[in-house]
């Protein structure tokens, strides 16, 4: 429940394991990262450095923890991401499709009652579901409230144009400027 600490915690161990993956000799054709996964994900590729990224993750956990964000859940589903954007529609619950991840998981994002409404939709219909262990719903309008100050703060962090080939999870198009990576990390809350 401490975004802060377990977001920190995720950024120095995966540089931590891209350091170990390095000394072998390693080296990617290509870098991206899903959510958090992309402040490791653009240290790996260059775009900032430890300190940077440290710097980008406290902004991060700080606009999550702003006032006005939506206390919300997250629950990831066994259903197609179009029959859930159906299942959407017929609970009229204020729960949003998260993330896309496979033709089997999906993942919504809502208010805590929205969720336990989804969530006994989805009982209902046979679709396997289950609540994942976050303190807010990530990726959904209820975040709005995050991007305006996480964009401020990452304003003052001066980002490098990425040495290494990158993609953003939120365009999927190769990150070619410094600019565009505060902007996507912006966009993807």
């Amino acid at each position: 429940t401490d975004v802060w600490l377990t977001q920190l915690s995720m950024l120095l161990a995966d540089v931590i394991m891209h350091a170990a993956v390095s000394s072998l000799g390693v080296r990617p054709d290509v870098i991206c990262g899903h959510s958090f996964g992309e402040f490791p994900a653009l240290y790996a590729a260059g775009a900032m450095t430890l300190e940077q990224a440290i710097a980008g993750t406290r902004a991060r956990a700080d606009a999550i923890n702003t006032d006005g964000v939506r206390a919300g859940k997250m629950l990831s589903t066994t259903a197609a991401a179009a029959d859930v954007a159906n299942l959407i529609a017929q609970s009229g619950a204020e729960v949003y499709l998260a993330n896309d991840n496979a033709p089997d998981q999906t993942v919504v994002g809502g208010t805590p009652e929205g969720i336990a409404t989804f969530k006994t939709l989805l009982d209902s219909q046979g679709v396997k579901s289950q609540l994942l262990a976050v303190p807010r719903p990530f990726h959904t309008p209820l975040m709005a409230a995050t991007q305006e100050p996480f964009r401020l703060a990452l304003n003052a962090i001066p980002f490098q144009t990425p040495s290494s080939a990158f993609r953003s999870s939120v365009t999927n198009d190769k990150v070619a400027a410094a600019a565009d990576v505060s902007r996507n990390l912006v966009d993807q809350m």
